[in-house]
């Protein structure tokens, strides 16, 4: 790919549907959610703001900047730092997205230029089961960042030959 594009993993938070409970607001959601970042709030490091995920409805409500997703009932809970209803400067990952994946292949060239990878649950860039393969990947001026937890930006396993240039590299772990 090239071009000056935005790659997501991410849902963006349905400004509408929203019913204010208490100190939090709700929404049916029948999607897994594990991280939301908003990103009208930067942190110290200029990485969006992670709120923090808690382990019911009431620590969400007496929490702000936090969520809960009960997946049993299918329900988001959210109260953002500032109190606002959930908005499209929310972004929300959940289950084990990789926003690009390459995986079982024999011969593959992948080329990004100019290209922002943002907002996964997983790795933005995953190769895999590519032992033996001859997989060779050239990234230039691309950022890279903002994965969900504790997941690496690039894993280039079983890559024969990687080139990463004029990149940035950022915020792996967005704590």
């Amino acid at each position: 790919g090239y071009g000056d594009v935005e790659v997501n993993s991410c849902y963006w938070m349905d400004p509408v549907n929203w019913s204010l409970d208490g100190n939090h607001y709700e929404i049916s959601q029948t999607n897994q959610i594990d991280h939301i970042w908003d990103v009208t709030r930067t942190t110290a490091y200029g990485g969006f703001e992670e709120l923090t995920s808690v382990v019911d409805e009431a620590t969400c409500d007496a929490t702000p900047g936090s969520f809960y997703y009960d997946a049993v009932g299918d329900v988001l809970h959210v109260r953002t730092a500032d109190d606002r209803a959930p908005d499209l400067d929310l972004r929300a990952t959940g289950g084990t997205r990789n926003v690009g994946t390459v995986s079982h292949a024999t011969q593959k060239y992948v080329y990004a230029e100019n290209i922002k990878f943002m907002f996964s649950s997983g790795n933005h860039i995953r190769f895999y089961q590519t032992t033996g393969a001859d997989i060779r990947a050239f990234f230039k001026g691309c950022t890279i960042s903002h994965p969900g937890g504790s997941s690496g930006l690039l894993n280039l396993d079983g890559v024969a030959l990687s080139i990463v240039q004029e990149c940035t590299l950022e915020h792996g772990v967005n704590k």
